[in-house]
């Protein structure tokens, strides 16, 4: 588990100084001493500053609770994609209604369905819509 405490103190350290970038463009406005230098610096420089100081107690927060295996090593064993998955080259295929309707259990066909979709049917007995099946030719 991680080093809470760590990541409560970089998460503290962005919100206040999002916070104190807040509090001195308040500060700024009611001042009348507004511009668009300030505006910047508020915005965009004092939280990426509290960003800043916050990555080293974020990284090593989480760091500390990645631990290792009993061994002392990951091993990572690659398995190839199943070849049964890919289809053949220049292989065909054709869209047909199921045989039967999810719903209604009713018998479909290509003869007693309607299309209202590129790959939808909708069913005759009970009128639901049903998705197409892809079948290899």
């Amino acid at each position: 588990m991680p080093n809470m405490a760590r990541i409560c103190i970089g998460v503290a350290i962005i919100v206040g100084t999002f916070l104190l970038g807040m509090i001195g463009m308040i500060n700024a406005i009611t001042s009348g001493t507004f511009d668009v230098v300030l505006i910047l610096v508020y915005t965009l420089g004092v939280p990426f500053l509290g960003f800043l100081f916050a990555i080293p107690f974020l990284c090593t927060g989480v760091r500390e609770g990645i631990t290792t295996p009993p061994g002392g090593t990951v091993s990572v064993r690659y398995v190839p994609p199943s070849t049964q998955s890919q289809p053949a080259a220049g292989a065909t295929y054709v869209y047909e209604p199921p045989t039967v309707c999810p719903s209604c259990r009713g018998k479909l066909t290509s003869s007693n369905v309607d299309w209202v979709g590129p790959l939808t049917i909708k069913c005759p007995y009970c009128g639901s819509s049903v998705p197409a099946v892809k079948r290899q030719v």
